[in-house]
C-alpha cells in the first residue's frame, strides 16, 4: 500500500508565549541582572522580503525561545522572549526592528538603546529568515524484491521517495554588557546531513514477463502504487522549527557552558 509520512528528525517545539515575567518586575540592580541569561528579542524576514507581522515575529521568537529551553534546561528562569523585550523597549521597538532588517546588524546606537532599556538578561539573540525557500526531490531509494508470482526473480522494486525544503536563518547573539556581537551564524535545513523530509513508499513491477505482468497487474496497480511520485515538501514552518533547534544547540559558550 502506498504510504506517506513526514520524517521529523528533531523533537517538536512547543510554542512559548511570554517567557519573561512582567517587565515592571525588573530589578534595578543592573550589575546582577546583566550577568545572567538570554533574551530572544525578535525574528525578522530578510530585507527585500515582505516584513513579518508583529504576531509572526512573536510566534517565531517564542518557538526559538522554546527550542532553547528544550536543549538548554539550565536556562530555565533566565530566558525572556519577544513580549518582554517589546514591553521593555517601548515605542522605539518598531523602529529598532526596521533598522535591523535594513542593516543586518545592531548599530552602536541600537546597542546603547537596548542597554539603557535595562533588559534583565545580559545576552540578546536576534534571528533573520533568509530568502532561501527551495523544494528538492531526493533521488529514489530502490530495493529489488521478488513478487508473489516469481519467487526466484526480483521483478519488483520497493521504492522510497523523499522531498525536502531548503531554508536558511541567520542567528546573532549580542552581549549587552560589553555592547558587542559574540555570535553570527547561518543555519541551513541541510546542515549536518539532518533534514526534515516528506516520504512516500510503494512497490512497482519492473519485470518483463507478460504472464507475470498479467497475473500481478491488478494487485500491483491497486495495492502497490505503480505510478509513484515524490510527495509535497514539508511546510515552511516545520522546516524553520528544525532550524530553531539547530540554533538552540549552538549557543555561544558563555550561555552553553553554565
Amino acid at each position: 500500500m502506498l504510504q506517506f509520512r513526514v520524517i521529523v528528525l528533531v523533537l517538536g517545539i512547543t510554542s512559548l508565549a511570554g517567557c519573561g515575567k512582567n517587565p515592571d518586575a525588573w530589578s534595578s540592580s543592573a550589575g546582577d541582572s546583566l550577568h545572567r541569561g538570554l533574551a530572544v528579542g525578535f525574528v525578522v524576514n530578510n530585507e527585500g522580503v515582505s516584513a513579518l507581522k508583529s504576531h509572526e515575529r512573536l510566534r517565531y521568537s517564542d518557538k526559538l525561545a522554546s527550542a532553547i529551553l528544550q536543549y538548554n534546561p539550565a536556562l530555565t528562569g533566565n530566558l525572556d522572549s519577544y513580549s518582554y523585550v517589546e514591553a521593555r523597549v517601548g515605542k522605539p521597538f518598531s523602529d529598532l526592528i526596521s533598522r535591523y532588517r535594513l542593516e543586518g546588524d545592531l548599530s552602536d546606537r541600537a546597542l546603547t538603546q537596548l542597554h539603557n532599556s535595562q533588559l534583565r538578561r545580559r545576552y540578546l539573540m536576534l534571528a533573520t529568515i533568509l530568502p532561501v525557500n527551495k523544494v528538492v526531490e531526493l533521488p529514489a531509494d530502490v530495493t529489488p524484491r521478488s513478487g508473489p508470482a516469481n519467487y526466484d526473480i526480483e521483478d519488483y522494486e520497493d521504492v522510497r521517495l523523499q522531498t525536502v525544503r531548503l531554508r536558511e536563518v541567520k542567528v546573532q547573539v549580542y552581549d549587552l554588557l560589553s555592547r558587542r556581537k559574540i555570535q553570527d551564524l547561518t543555519f541551513g535545513s541541510d546542515n549536518q546531513n539532518k533534514m526534515i523530509a516528506a516520504e512516500t513508499e510503494g512497490r512497482r513491477y519492473v519485470g518483463n514477463s507478460l504472464l507475470a505482468a498479467i497475473a500481478n497487474g491488478v494487485s500491483n496497480r491497486i495495492r502497490h502504487g505503480t505510478d509513484l511520485s515524490h510527495p509535497a515538501a514539508p511546510d515552511s514552518d516545520m522546516t524553520l522549527d528544525h532550524l530553531w533547534s539547530q540554533a538552540a544547540q549552538n549557543l555561544p559558550a558563555p550561555l552553553r557552558d553554565r
